[in-house]
């Protein structure tokens, strides 16, 4: 339920979401229908029949959407919704409710979002090296933004090393039709505090991984901002990697020791006797 006050009156637009369920279609956008009304008719002057939207509510206005669970974007359903509701959702969609709405969309194609990667599918990780949220939960919502009729991908990387105290995360964004290693416009580096709920720009490092793009990774990590004005979801991540990453661990390699006798050729390969080379 979201709620709105204007000219001293509240309203809230309650709703139901719908969406596909083949687990094989790509499609990331959820059906999201209800109505628009009024504080008093849902304090008691109309019973809210939920199942039943838009016909079981009475003197609300019926609205039918679609909304975009990757790029957040809101348009009409066939039927059309009056333009004051679909500028109000336009203007709530934010990162917490694509999130719920995704989990929604995954759930109706039978696909549980908080299932790990299994091993053999994950790159192995060792010891200093920042590894990518998706990589380990590969069902996590797709984010992506709109800038200049351009959509760019969002990476979040964190250190996966489980006895580490560091709060460092790499926040990456890509050309979406460009992801590639190495390929990324550039990154917003922070640091995460247990009580940082907002990281203001003045306090990240921005890393231009692409020629003339300091400007862009900033508009980008400020739609980012406006997406998720409180990053404390970002800690609830990190603590989720580094209490899974175990099994992508890269294994220890172990050194085997071999004794060379003093006349056998020594192993740097000069081709000299061991005894004369580096004994």
């Amino acid at each position: 339920m979201l709620w709105r006050t204007t000219d001293g009156k509240r309203e809230a637009i309650v709703g139901r979401s719908f969406a596909c369920v083949d687990p094989d279609c790509p499609c990331t956008h959820v059906s999201l229908q209800g109505v628009a009304i009024n504080e008093a008719a849902i304090e008691g002057r109309v019973k809210l029949e939920v199942k039943s939207f838009p016909d079981g509510v009475e003197g609300g206005r019926p609205f039918s959407v679609s909304i975009d669970t990757a790029t957040g974007e809101v348009s009409e359903d066939e039927g059309g919704t009056d333009q004051n509701i679909l500028d109000w959702l336009r203007r709530e969609v934010d990162g917490e409710l694509l999130d719920y709405l995704d989990r929604a969309r995954l759930r109706a194609k039978g696909i549980d979002i908080d299932v790990m990667a299994e091993p053999g599918e994950v790159e192995p990780w060792s010891a200093g090296e920042m590894q990518c949220y998706g990589s380990f939960y590969p069902h996590c919502r797709e984010d992506l933004y709109l800038l200049d009729s351009r959509e760019y991908l969002f990476l979040d990387h964190y250190c996966p090393e489980p006895d580490c105290d560091c709060g460092d995360v790499i926040l990456a964004f890509s050309k979406a039709d460009e992801v590639a290693p190495g390929r990324d416009v550039g990154a917003a580096l922070l640091t995460l505090s247990k009580r940082t709920r907002a990281v203001d720009e003045n306090a990240v490092e921005f890393e231009v991984h692409e020629a003339g793009s300091q400007e862009l990774l900033r508009r980008l990590y400020r739609l980012f901002r406006k997406r998720y004005p409180d990053v404390s979801f970002l800690r609830d991540r990190q603590a989720r990697m580094k209490s899974g990453s175990a099994p992508y661990r890269q294994p220890a390699q172990s050194v085997v020791s071999t004794k060379v006798g003093r006349n056998e050729p020594c192993p740097c390969g000069s081709g000299k006797k061991y005894k004369k080379c580096c004994l």
